[in-house]
Order: structure tokens, then C-alpha cells, then sequence
């Protein structure tokens, strides 16, 4: 069990490590040995845990596909009251905060926003990487379209919503706020994409409330 655990941890810290190497050097830049020398580690001993670079690669761009998506779930469960669904208004609220993890509005989250761009990027001219690439964006967009479903059963949302509609607006508004904030953070107020992101739920609503 303790091998297990540990090679749990040294999976996850190759992981990492590949991200911040993405992020400072770029994603050619990632190689077995640039990634073992950022975690401290030999390349092989890095070999040990993945058979070659493009594996390597792959489990780093699944680690963060899961990462950011258990970020969010975190963040709209914690903000739901114990024994009382969220409604209207709030629950608007609470979905804008939890989309707003999508945003890379700190060192860390510019981190995981930087590393999958150029994950997605690559994976125009590495075929390998195009399935967990593809899988990476449909999650998000399930995830994006489940908060809009969610919104309409709390009655937060108009009912008669086209839901794959809305949904793909919030990606559009989602991926074009977080690239712009990549590139330049400084584009935006402080919190002004999230306040556009509340705005945006708000009109998904039939009737003030």
C-alpha cells in the first residue's frame, strides 16, 4: 500500500513538473530529462514510471483535465447551504464562482491555463495527444452545460432554455476571457470577468428574482 501511495505522489509530482516546465519553457522544452531535473528526480527514474515521452505528456494533460475539474466541483459544493438547495439569484451566483476557476486569475490557475493551451495547441501536429485533448474540452463544455441545467432545475434559469445554446455562449465567453488574461493580465478590472459571467447567468433567467 505505501508503494502505492508513493508512486501516487511521484505520478502526480511528474505531472506537475511537466506543467511548469510547459509554462516557463514551452511544451517542446518538456523532454524526460528537462521534466526529471524539475522534480528532482532522474530521468530514470521518470522512465520507470511512464514508457515514453508522449505517455508522460498524456498523463500530465489528464492530471490537469482532472485537476481543474475537481477544483470546481469543490468550489460550487462548498458554497451549497447544508440541507437547502440552492435558488435564484444565489444559486447564479454560486455557478459564476465555481466557472470562475476556469479563469486564470492567479500564479496558480495561469499555471493550469498556460500548460493546457499549449497541451491543446500541440495536439494539432501530435496525433497522440488529440483524444485527451478533445476529451479535456468536453469535459469542460459538460461541465459548462451542467451548470446550466442545474440553474434551470433550481428554477434559477428559464425553463424553456435551449440549453446547448447557453452553453456554448458561456464556452465562447469562458475561453475568450481566459486567453485574454493569459496573454495580458492587466486586460481586465479586477473581478470584471466574473461580474460579466454573473451578468450572462442572470439573463438566462425568464423572470426577475
Amino acid at each position: 500500500m505505501v508503494n502505492k501511495i508513493d508512486e501516487k505522489q511521484r505520478r502526480r509530482a511528474l505531472a506537475e513538473a511537466v506543467w511548469t516546465v510547459i509554462r516557463r519553457d514551452g511544451f517542446d522544452a518538456a523532454s524526460v530529462r528537462a521534466v526529471a531535473a524539475e522534480a528532482g528526480l532522474s530521468a530514470g527514474s521518470v522512465r520507470h514510471f511512464f514508457g515514453s515521452q508522449n505517455e508522460l505528456h498524456i498523463f500530465a494533460m489528464e492530471e490537469l483535465s482532472r485537476d481543474i475539474g475537481s477544483r470546481i466541483r469543490a468550489t460550487f459544493e462548498a458554497a451549497r447551504p447544508e440541507g437547502e438547495p440552492l435558488r435564484g439569484a444565489r444559486a447564479r451566483e454560486v455557478a459564476a464562482e465555481s466557472l470562475g476557476i476556469l479563469l486564470p486569475h492567479d500564479e496558480e490557475t495561469r499555471l493550469l491555463y498556460a500548460a493546457n493551451m499549449q497541451f491543446t495547441i500541440k495536439a494539432l501536429v501530435q496525433p497522440a495527444l488529440v483524444p485527451v485533448a478533445r476529451r479535456i474540452l468536453g469535459e469542460i463544455r459538460e461541465f459548462a452545460g451542467a451548470i446550466i441545467s442545474d440553474l434551470v432545475e433550481l428554477g434559477a434559469a428559464d425553463p424553456g432554455l435551449d440549453i446547448g445554446t447557453a452553453r456554448n455562449q458561456l464556452c465562447a465567453m469562458l475561453d475568450g476571457y481566459a486567453l485574454e488574461m493569459l496573454v495580458d493580465p492587466g486586460a481586465f478590472a479586477p473581478g470584471e470577468p466574473e461580474e460579466n459571467l454573473r451578468t450572462f447567468l442572470d439573463s438566462l433567467d425568464g423572470a426577475s428574482s
